[in-house]
């Protein structure tokens, strides 16, 4: 019924909580987990990007000090699934689009799989994939054939929930009730966000 958020994170939650149990500890833990996971990605786009071993050193550092990464690493949300997804995303598509030989074809596919993940764990997956497609149109157009493809097949995927999102969006009327809380931003509300970002928010 939360067609807000695809289903995903309460599929995996559910099996968390029958592998433990409902207690907060326990449920706080399984986006730790994905928080910490997450570490791998980070770590493996380092290297894809040559950073020195003391860059990558730096950045994971940082990020387990940040307390906008602290907070959300305990929130029982879908929100570090979704970084989990995207910085390995980002790590599989640096890796494929600059692959050849006979893991070309492996590399996309793995691209693929992993943004379907994506998008089943948030709809904001979808940018993920947005701004990787944009990166192509702009860089590196040889390769926009192969992704639209893998595009296009995360899109397939995805459709089975689109029909039962959208079939309980319109029994109801519509998202209003789901998203009338958020307000038109202002310069303020901007200015705070990226307060937020950088740390200082607390």
């Amino acid at each position: 019924a939360d067609s807000i958020h695809p289903p995903l994170f309460y599929f995996l939650l559910k099996i968390w909580i029958a592998i433990g149990n409902d207690s907060l500890f326990w449920a706080r833990l399984l986006p730790t987990l994905f928080s910490t996971l997450a570490i791998i990605p980070v770590v493996l786009l380092g290297r894809e990007f040559h950073l020195r071993p003391v860059e990558i050193n730096l950045t994971v550092g940082l990020a387990a000090l940040h307390p906008f990464l602290l907070y959300y690493s305990q929130h029982v949300r879908m929100y570090t699934l979704l970084m989990l997804c995207a910085l390995t995303s980002l790590w599989a598509f640096h890796s494929a689009i600059r692959g050849g030989g006979r893991r070309f074809t492996a590399k996309y596919a793995a691209l693929t799989l992993v943004n379907i993940v994506s998008v089943y764990s948030h709809y904001y997956g979808w940018l993920i994939i947005g701004l990787e497609c944009w990166y192509l149109i702009f860089w590196k157009r040889d390769q926009l054939k192969r992704f639209l493809l893998s595009s296009a097949m995360v899109f397939a995927a995805f459709t089975p929930w689109v029909y039962w999102a959208g079939r309980y969006v319109y029994a109801k009327g519509g998202l209003g009730s789901n998203l009338e809380w958020i307000q038109k931003p202002d310069a303020g509300a901007l200015a705070w966000f990226f307060v937020d970002l950088a740390g200082f928010g607390d």
